[in-house]
C-alpha cells in the first residue's frame, strides 16, 4: 500500500470505523436472544443495546490498532521488505497478526484484566484481519476511483 500522507490515514480511519461497526454487529448478533426464545425471569437486552455495548471496546481496539500501531508497522514493512507475490501477502498478514497480539495486550493492560489476556488477543487478532480486509478494500476503491477520474 502506498503512503500518500493524509489519504493513507483517511483510509485507515475509515477502515477502523467500518471494521468496528461490522465486528460489533457480528458480536451483537452472536449473543442476541430473539424474543421468541426468551425465558421468564431472565434479563435480556435489545439488539441496539448490545451493539452500543460492544461498539465502544471494539472501536477502542480498532483505533489503537488501526490509527496508532498500523501506520508504524506499515512504514517498517514497506521499508524492509518487497511486498510482491505470495511472500508479500504472507508478510503483511503476519505483521497484522502480530499487530493484533500487541493491541490485545494493550487492551488487557488498559482494562486491568490479565486473566482475559488470551481472549483479548484472540479478539484483537480477528479484528486485525477484519481491519486488514477493509483497509485493502477501501484502498482499492479510493485508488481505482482516483484512477478513473484521471
Amino acid at each position: 500500500m502506498r503512503s500518500d500522507g493524509y489519504r493513507f490515514m483517511l483510509i485507515k480511519f475509515i477502515a477502523a470505523i467500518v471494521s468496528a461497526i461490522v465486528f460489533s454487529l457480528y458480536n451483537s448478533w452472536r449473543v442476541y436472544t430473539p424474543v421468541s426464545e426468551r425465558t421468564m425471569d431472565v434479563g435480556y437486552h435489545s439488539f441496539s443495546v448490545l451493539f452500543a455495548f460492544n461498539f465502544v471496546p471494539d472501536f477502542f481496539i480498532f483505533i489503537i490498532m488501526g490509527l496508532i500501531l498500523s501506520p508504524l508497522f506499515d512504514s517498517v514493512i514497506l521499508k524492509r521488505f518487497s511486498l510482491n507475490g505470495m511472500k508479500g501477502k504472507f508478510i503483511i498478514m503476519t505483521t497484522y497478526l502480530i499487530l493484533g497480539v500487541i493491541s490485545g495486550a494493550i487492551v488487557t493492560v488498559f482494562y486491568l484484566k490479565t486473566e482475559f489476556i488470551s481472549y483479548y488477543i484472540l479478539v484483537s487478532t480477528t479484528a486485525a484481519m477484519i481491519f486488514l480486509f477493509f483497509q485493502i478494500v477501501i484502498y482499492h476503491l479510493m485508488y481505482f476511483g482516483q484512477k478513473r477520474e484521471s
